[in-house]
C-alpha cells in the first residue's frame, strides 16, 4: 500500500510539473533554445534566418570595430593644391548661415584657388539676403536664388550650372560649420588619381541638451569614427555625406553631375561613381560640426528622410558594401524581430541579448577613437553624471569660437 502511494505520487508530481513546464533548471530558457516539438517548420525557419541575421551583424560590427582601430596610412602633404569651387545650398538658414560664412572666410586654403557659390532653394526668410550681401564682399563668389525650393539634387546642379569650374567641387550644408582645415585635408585625399570623392568626419555639437541630443550625437559617432573609417579602411569605398564632402569634377562631369530626383544625392552620386569605376575616400581628420537635433519630432523626421533616400537607391546597390549602405536600420529590425521571437519561444532569450555586444562595442570604440581625434571627451549619454558643458578639443579648432558642445 505505501509503495503503492509513492507511485501515485510520483506520477501526480511528473505531471504537475510538465502542465506547468517547470524545467529542471530555472536558468534553461536563458541559454538554451527551447523545445520546438510544437513548433512548425515556418517557425523553424523564421528562427534560423533570425539567428543567421544576427550572427551576420554582430560579425559585421566586431569587424568594424576591429578595422576602425587599425593605424592609418597618412598622405604626403602637398603644397601644389588643386583649385576648389564650394557649394552650399540653403533653405531657410538665416539662424545658420552667418556662422557657416565666417567658418567660409577662415578656411585655410589658397585664397586664388578657391571659390563659393551659394544657393537660396527657396528661402522665405531673410537666407536670399545674407548669400546676396556676402557675395558681394567676397571675390570669386556668385549665388543663386531659386523662386521655390526644389530637391537638394536640383539647388546643388544649379550651382554646378553656373559655377565657373576647378578641380575639385566641395559641399558643405548650411547649418555645419567646417574647420579651418578640413577644406584642404579633404583636396589632399585627391592625390591619389582614382579617388572620385571623399567624405569629412561630422563631430556633433550641443549634445549636452537632452537625451535626444544625446543619441543623435551618439548615432553620428559611431556612423563616422568606426563604420566610415572601417570602410575607408577596409577598402570598401565608403559613401560621401552631403554635410561635408567634396567631388573630383571631372568625375562629376562623366556621370552628368548630381543624379536627378534623389532624395540621398550624396549616396546616389557615390554609387553613379563606383559604378564608373572611380573609388570613394573618408578623411576623419576633415572634420566640421553641426548642432544636433533636440526634438523628437525632428529627430524622427530626419531619420525618415534618410530611410526614404536609402530606400530609394537599394537599384543601385550593385555589391555587398553598396548593400550594406542602403541596409540602414535593418540591423534595428533583425534586433526586434529576435525579440518578438523570443517572447513567442521561436528562439533562445540570448539571441536578442547577444545582439548588444555589437553596439555596445561600436559604442566604446566611437567614444574612444573620439577623445583620440580631439572629439567631445564623453557624451554624457546617461544622466546619472553633473550636467555641464563639454567643450570641443578638435585638433584643429572650429571657428567661430564661441560654439560649444
Amino acid at each position: 500500500m505505501v509503495a503503492h502511494s509513492r507511485v501515485l505520487l510520483r506520477h501526480a508530481y511528473g505531471a504537475l510539473r510538465h502542465a506547468r513546464a517547470l524545467p529542471a533548471d530555472n536558468h534553461y530558457r536563458l541559454y538554451h533554445t527551447p523545445d520546438r516539438r510544437g513548433t512548425g517548420a515556418l517557425e523553424i525557419g523564421l528562427a534560423a534566418v533570425l539567428i543567421a541575421l544576427v550572427c551576420f551583424f554582430l560579425a559585421q560590427r566586431i569587424a568594424f570595430a576591429a578595422a576602425s582601430l587599425l593605424p592609418v596610412k597618412r598622405h604626403s602633404v602637398s603644397t601644389d593644391l588643386p583649385t576648389v569651387q564650394v557649394f552650399v545650398a540653403a533653405r531657410n538658414e538665416e539662424a545658420a548661415l552667418p556662422d557657416l560664412l565666417q567658418c567660409l572666410e577662415r578656411l585655410d586654403y589658397p585664397t586664388e584657388k578657391h571659390s563659393f557659390v551659394l544657393v537660396s532653394d527657396g528661402s522665405v526668410d531673410s537666407t536670399p539676403a545674407l548669400m546676396v550681401a556676402w557675395c558681394r564682399e567676397q571675390p570669386r563668389s556668385n549665388k543663386v536664388l531659386l523662386p521655390e525650393s526644389f530637391a537638394q539634387w536640383a539647388a546643388l546642379q544649379s550651382a554646378w550650372d553656373v559655377s565657373a569650374g576647378a578641380g575639385l567641387t566641395a559641399i558643405y550644408d548650411a547649418d555645419v560649420f567646417p574647420a579651418s582645415g578640413a577644406l584642404r585635408m579633404l583636396a589632399e585625399e585627391f592625390a591619389d588619381l582614382r579617388v572620385g570623392a571623399a567624405a569629412g568626419a561630422v563631430v556633433p555639437s550641443h549634445a549636452h541638451m537632452n537625451f535626444i541630443s544625446r543619441y543623435a550625437a551618439l548615432e553620428l559617432y559611431v556612423f563616422h569614427q568606426v563604420i566610415q573609417t572601417a570602410r575607408h579602411r577596409l577598402r570598401l569605398n565608403p559613401p560621401t555625406v552631403g554635410a561635408n564632402c567634396i567631388y573630383r569634377t571631372a568625375a562629376l562631369a562623366e556621370i552628368g553631375g548630381f543624379p536627378q530626383d534623389a532624395l540621398s544625392e550624396d549616396v546616389a552620386t557615390s554609387f553613379e561613381l563606383i559604378e564608373r569605376g572611380w573609388r570613394t575616400s573618408f578623411c576623419p581628420d576633415a572634420v566640421v560640426t553641426p548642432r544636433v537635433l533636440t526634438r523628437l519630432d525632428q529627430f524622427w523626421s530626419q531619420r525618415q528622410r534618410w530611410t526614404r533616400g536609402l530606400s530609394r537607391e537599394a537599384a543601385r546597390a550593385h555589391s555587398l558594401p553598396a548593400l550594406l549602405v542602403v541596409s540602414g536600420y535593418a540591423d534595428r529590425l533583425v534586433f526586434l524581430a529576435s525579440l518578438v521571437a523570443a517572447v513567442c519561444g521561436w528562439v533562445g532569450w540570448c539571441w536578442p541579448v547577444l545582439y548588444f555586444v555589437g553596439p555596445a562595442l561600436n559604442v566604446w570604440v566611437a567614444l574612444y577613437r573620439a577623445r583620440v581625434a580631439g572629439g567631445m571627451a564623453f557624451l554624457r549619454l546617461l544622466s546619472h553624471v553633473r550636467t555641464g558643458r563639454v567643450r570641443h578639443r578638435l585638433r584643429h579648432p572650429i571657428e567661430p569660437t564661441s560654439l560649444e558642445t
